[in-house]
């Protein structure tokens, strides 16, 4: 691949290649060059903002993979990089605004189980714990062996519970004032 730059080094799929290969090889920093040498040649090549911003997300470096999301979203509204915004912007508890691209992804692809997932995961931070049930639920019923979906679901089940003991006010013991006192128990 160097061979290849050095012998065309405007040559941008050959900066994007190399990216891919330092990327899986786990060289996140260098594959971040290499996309960045491939974009200041070809300014709107897309799959090369796709796996920056994914090796940016990698490095931790959220707003600037939001950035590059954005840009081929831009260029194709219905591309999956509107799932990578909705995860990002949940990472960043921007709960509403991730919502906002799950709901888009999903008018596109209504069984993208990513989507499915994160839209749920947002609800339930937004306390909607209704519409976050019927998200799992959907997902539950495609997929019935998803671990992460019925974990998830179970959180929710729980959460529901609390917010509803919360909504009817402080707890009190109903045998009168004061629980009894177990002599047994210590502290």
């Amino acid at each position: 691949m160097s061979e290849a730059i050095k012998f065309n080094p405007g040559m941008a799929e050959a900066y994007y290649i190399q990216g891919c290969c330092l990327h899986r090889l786990g060289r996140i920093a260098d594959a971040l060059t290499a996309f960045d040498c491939a974009v200041a040649n070809k300014p709107l090549f897309v799959e090369r903002l796709v796996n920056r911003g994914s090796s940016l997300m990698a490095l931790n470096r959220h707003n600037e993979a939001l950035e590059d999301f954005r840009k081929v979203i831009a260029v194709n509204p219905k591309s999956r990089s509107l799932g990578n915004c909705g995860g990002i912007l949940l990472n960043l508890n921007r709960h509403e605004e991730a919502l906002a691209y799950f709901e888009r992804a999903l008018a596109i692809s209504p069984d993208l189980t990513e989507a499915l997932a994160n839209r749920a995961a947002a609800l339930m931070a937004l306390k909607r714990f209704g519409d976050a049930a019927g998200a799992f639920e959907k997902l539950l019923r495609m997929h019935p062996d998803l671990p992460r979906c019925a974990r998830s679901f179970g959180v929710l089940q729980i959460a529901k519970l609390a917010s509803a003991a919360l909504d009817a006010g402080p707890l009190r013991y109903c045998g009168g004032a004061e629980p009894p006192v177990n002599p047994s128990f210590r502290h």
